[in-house]
C-alpha cells in the first residue's frame, strides 16, 4: 500500500519530513507552508480526525502534527486538541473524544490501538487561529 494510506483533501511534501500539518477549515494552498510530509484540511470531529490519524501513523517519519488555521463548524481542531489532552472514553463500546465540543466526536472506525499509538507517538502543536 502506498502513502498516504487514505484519501482526503491534502498535498504531499517531503515524505521523510517529521511534520504533518492540518489546516482545519483554512485553505492550505494559500498558506505557503513548507517542510511538511503532508498538509491538508480537516472539517469533521470523527471521520476527518480518523483520516488524519491513519495518514500520520502510516508514515513512520512523522512525529509531529501541527494543528492550525480556522476552526471548522464541527470543532475538528478543538476535538483534535481534546483528544491529545484527554484521550478517549470507551464506555459503551464507542471511542468518544473526552472534552470534545463536536456533535459526533466518535472515532469508531479505527482500532483503539491506533488511537493509543497516535497519542503516544505524535506530538500535537496547537496553532489554531
Amino acid at each position: 500500500m502506498g502513502w498516504p494510506a487514505t484519501s482526503g483533501d491534502y498535498i504531499v511534501g517531503d515524505q521523510k519530513s517529521p511534520v504533518a500539518v492540518v489546516t482545519l477549515a483554512s485553505d492550505y494552498r494559500s498558506m505557503n507552508l513548507k517542510n511538511y510530509a503532508i498538509c491538508g484540511t480537516c472539517f469533521t470531529e470523527n471521520f476527518g480526525i480518523e483520516k488524519v490519524i491513519v495518514n500520520v501513523l502510516s508514515n513512520s517519519h512523522i512525529s509531529c502534527l501541527i494543528v492550525c488555521g480556522k476552526e471548522s463548524d464541527h470543532f475538528a481542531g478543538q476535538s483534535l486538541l481534546a483528544l491529545a489532552e484527554n484521550g478517549v472514553s470507551t464506555f459503551g463500546g464507542s471511542k468518544k473524544i473526552i472534552g470534545s465540543e463536536g456533535v459526533i466526536p466518535y472515532l469508531d472506525d479505527i482500532p483503539a490501538t491506533a488511537v493509543s499509538r497516535f497519542l503516544r507517538e505524535i506530538e500535537i502543536i496547537d496553532l489554531v487561529s
